[in-house]
């Protein structure tokens, strides 16, 4: 059987494997885990738009991130990022990335670090998020990564409404608005703060 055997505070060597972890490392790769199997705070979700150093602007315009300089204390590109690999779920540019990009953490990724939550709660939340997500893009007819899902979502409300009135769209299209409303809530596990996404236009900063 493979054993566990105690070398030094806090350090556990796995015999079998001949591995050696501690809990601040485990706590490090489940971290990382989370974020991996996430990826909100690029899809746009979360933010409308991240922040850039003044060092970095033409970098990443380089990188054809769409830069936003106008209407904001300082420069940003817009999201959902467009360097982020749906098919393989990661960043294209990770090892140059933004500097807000590695400095970021969620409240749900700090509350993983502080103990406050444990790491199959978190995940049970990513993939509550993502199944809406993914529920909400189906109802809408696909997804549309040139724009926020916030924008796509009030560009069919509004459509609707023009063409049918408010109160059929209410009846017809009540899924879609329970839809919205569930994954609003669930946003607001990732930033604490009021999440209010028809009017979120923040840029998410360190």
């Amino acid at each position: 059987m493979p054993t566990w055997e105690y070398s030094q505070p806090f350090t556990y060597r796995f015999t079998m494997e001949n591995t050696i972890t501690s809990p601040a490392e485990e706590l490090a790769t489940k971290a990382m885990e989370l974020c991996l199997s996430c990826g909100l705070c690029c899809h746009g979700v979360l933010h409308s738009h991240a922040g850039l150093d003044p060092d970095e602007v033409e970098f990443a315009l380089s990188m054809q991130l769409p830069v936003v300089q106008k209407g904001y204390e300082y420069d940003a590109f817009s999201l959902p990022c467009p360097r982020f690999d749906e098919k393989q779920y990661k960043c294209s540019i990770f090892p140059d990335r933004p500097r807000v990009c590695g400095a970021y953490a969620c409240d749900l990724l700090k509350q993983l670090r502080e103990g406050a939550l444990e790491f199959d709660e978190c995940m049970e939340t990513v993939r509550q998020t993502q199944a809406l997500i993914e529920s909400i893009y189906r109802y809408l007819g696909g997804r549309d990564d040139s724009v926020q899902l916030w924008d796509q979502v009030r560009r069919f409300a509004v459509k609707q409404t023009e063409e049918h009135g408010l109160t059929a769209f209410h009846h017809d299209h009540a899924k879609l608005l329970l839809d919205v409303k569930r994954l609003a809530l669930l946003c607001g596990r990732y930033e604490a703060k009021s999440f209010e996404p028809w009017t979120h236009r923040e840029v998410m900063s360190s």
